[in-house]
C-alpha cells in the first residue's frame, strides 16, 4: 500500500495522520512539501519505506499516554542523515546506519535532506512481546545505534533490504524474529536468548551470501576470497554456512546451472551454441557442461531446447503463459505441455 501527498493539502493531510503518534512539523515551505510512504504488512511487524522532505518529528508524553503504542522501531536510513534523541541518549545517523527507537519513550527527530531532495527511512516496526525478552535492559536501549561500517550492521541491513524486495521471508513471521534477534544481538542480548540469537545471525548470514552470489553469478570474481573477504568471515565459516547446501563451489555451480537452464528456455537461447553457454557457466568444456546438467535434471541442454521450441510452436497465436523461471517447475510445465 502506497500513501503519496504533496504541497500545502498534502501537508495538512500527513499532520492530521500523524497527530495521534507524533507532531510533525516541516522544514521546507509548506507548497514543496512531499511524502511518499509505502507500507508492506508482515506477519508480526509491518515494513514502511518513507520518503519525505525535512521534516522533526517530536513524540511527547502526551502522544504515548493517548496513543497506546508499544512497539520498537528498526529505522534504517537510507538518504540523508537525521538527528535522533530520547531522554539523554542522542544519535547522529547517516546513510546505512540502523536506529533501535522505543515508542513508549519520548523521542525527537531532525531529518535532512540527501541528494535527492528527500531523506528516506526504511522502518521495521516491531511489537514489544517480540523484542524486549531478547534484549538484556529493553527499556534502556532507545536511541541505540547499528552502524553500518560493523558486521552486524551490514547484515541487518541487509535483512532489511531483502525484506523490503520480498526475499526474506516476508510471509513468515521468522522474518521478524529474525531482525529482532539479529538487533539484539548487536545491542546486548539477555540470558537464556544466546542460543536462538545465534541460530538467526547464522541464518541471515547465509542468507546474505546466498543473494550475494545471486546477483554475482556471473562474475569470474566470485571467489570464496572475495566472499571472505565481502562478509568478513573466514573461509573455515563460509564453508561451514553452505555445507547445508552441498558446499560453496557445488552451490556456486547449480546457480550457474539453473542461470544455463533460464537461458535455454528463453528466445535469445535459441541460436546461442552449446559450447559457449558452457564457458559462460564456467565448465571447462561442453562435454563436462552437458554431464552436470544432466545430473542436476535429468534432462541434457539440448532436450531442454527442443521442449522449449516446441511450448513456443504450441502457444504460437495464442499469447500461452510463460514459463516458469524456477528451473525443476519449468522442467515439469515444458514436459507436462
Amino acid at each position: 500500500m502506497e500513501q503519496f501527498t504533496a504541497g500545502e493539502r498534502g501537508l495538512k493531510q500527513f499532520l492530521e495522520a500523524t497527530d495521534e503518534i507524533c507532531d510533525v512539523r516541516s522544514t521546507v515551505a509548506p507548497e514543496t512539501f512531499r511524502n511518499i510512504s509505502t507500507g508492506m504488512p508482515l506477519s508480526g511487524g509491518l515494513l514502511i519505506d518513507a520518503r519525505t522532505t525535512p521534516v522533526q518529528y517530536e513524540r511527547t508524553a502526551r502522544h504515548i499516554a493517548r496513543g497506546g503504542i508499544d512497539h520498537y522501531q528498526l529505522a534504517m536510513y537510507l538518504d540523508g542523515e537525521t538527528e535522533f534523541a530520547a531522554g539523554r541518549r542522542s544519535a547522529h545517523l547517516r546513510v546505512g546506519d540502523v536506529c533501535l527507537i522505543d515508542m513508549a519513550q519520548a523521542n525527537s527527530t531532525r531529518m535532512k535532506a540527501g541528494a535527492s531532495g528527500v531523506s528516506r527511512v526504511l522502518t521495521l516496526v516491531v511489537p514489544r512481546a517480540r523484542l524486549a525478552p531478547l534484549l538484556a535492559a529493553p527499556d534502556s536501549m532507545s536511541a541505540s545505534v547499528i552502524a553500518a561500517d560493523t558486521p552486524a550492521g551490514r547484515l541487518l541491513g541487509e535483512h532489511l533490504l531483502a525484506l523490503r524486495r520480498g526475499e526474506a521471508r516476508a510471509d513468515n513471521s521468522t522474518a521478524v524474529d529474525d531482525a529482532a534477534r539479529l538487533v539484539a544481538s548487536a545491542v546486548g542480548f539477555a540470558g537464556g536468548a544466546e542460543a536462538a540469537i545465534k541460530g538467526a545471525a547464522t541464518g541471515a548470514l547465509a542468507a546474505a551470501i546466498k543473494r550475494h552470489i545471486e546477483a554475482e553469478i556471473e562474475a569470474p570474481s566470485l571467489t570464496a576470497e572475495t566472499l571472505c573477504k565481502r562478509f568478513g568471515i573466514s573461509r573455515t565459516q563460509l564453508y561451514r554456512l553452505l555445507e547445508p547446501d552441498g558446499g560453496l563451489y557445488r552451490y556456486i555451480r547449480e546457480r550457474r546451472l539453473d542461470r544455463a537452464f533460464r537461458r535455454l528456455m528463453s528466445p535469445a537461447g535459441e541460436g546461442v551454441r552449446l559450447i559457449d553457454l558452457a564457458f559462460e557457466s564456467y565448465f571447462s568444456s561442453d562435454n563436462t557442461f552437458i554431464r552436470a546438467f544432466r545430473h542436476r535434471f535429468g534432462i541434457t541442454p539440448g532436450e531442454v531446447r527442443e521442449l522449449a521450441m516446441a511450448r513456443v510452436q504450441n502457444d504460437n497465436g495464442r499469447n500461452g503463459a510463460a514459463l516458469s523461471f524456477d528451473p525443476v517447475a519449468a522442467l515439469r510445465q515444458l514436459a507436462e505441455g
